[in-house]
């Protein structure tokens, strides 16, 4: 296997924890970077994506959502994120595995499905030099954030406060795991935006160091 020089570090939390609004600050500040999204990234990636979050991507067989979701994420590797790494770049992706397993796994309620996941990352992220910065808020706090934002919206933005509530306690069973538990920031993201930004910034060089 080929040496990994750049680093990779994956934007994660719930909707409405200021990932996305931090990914775009950092493309204004950083252009140098390579920047990529999951689902997506890649163009057929990108083809998953649509029907991941499509209406018709709401009643998939959850084992099936579960390969997609890391299909997709194999072709993003493969295509867009290691080339990155072996050229020296610092790569950041707008949510990665912790999302899966935090939503596919925790939020839709397929616990049964944990040791697979487990397996699929090996085989796939066994070489890659993860780091974590996790945006942290309270549940009600992401659903009046999401309650105000315009733009893009899928199924999994219209889940209530009880699948939220899972998908926060099974982000903090996959950071707390001892495969990934030294990799990550944990970050309050229940700031104003101005503060929300210069903090994650910190936290965000601090993983690059």
């Amino acid at each position: 296997m080929d040496p990994v020089f750049g680093k990779l570090v994956a934007m994660e939390g719930d909707d409405g924890g200021g990932k996305t609004t931090f990914v775009k600050h950092l493309m204004e500040k950083h252009p140098e970077y390579v920047y990529s999204r999951e689902p997506g990234g890649s163009q057929a990636s990108e083809q998953i994506r649509s029907l991941l979050l499509s209406d018709e991507g709401r009643t998939i067989d959850p084992a099936t959502r579960l390969h997609l979701f890391w299909a997709s994420r194999a072709e993003n590797i493969n295509k867009v994120i290691r080339p990155a790494l072996l050229a020296g770049k610092i790569v950041v992706t707008d949510r990665f595995d912790a999302s899966t397993f935090a939503y596919q796994i925790g939020g839709d309620g397929q616990g049964d499905l944990a040791p697979l996941f487990w397996q699929i990352r090996e085989f796939h992220l066994r070489y890659l030099p993860i780091k974590y910065l996790f945006f942290n808020l309270p549940s009600s706090v992401a659903e009046e954030r999401l309650r105000k934002r315009s733009g893009e919206s899928n199924h999994f933005d219209e889940q209530g406060r009880a699948y939220r509530n899972k998908v926060s306690r099974h982000y903090s069973v996959f950071f707390f795991d001892r495969r990934v538990r030294y990799s990550h920031l944990k970050f309050n993201s229940d700031l104003p935006e101005s503060e929300m930004l210069a903090g994650a910034y910190e936290m965000f060089q601090r993983l690059i160091a």
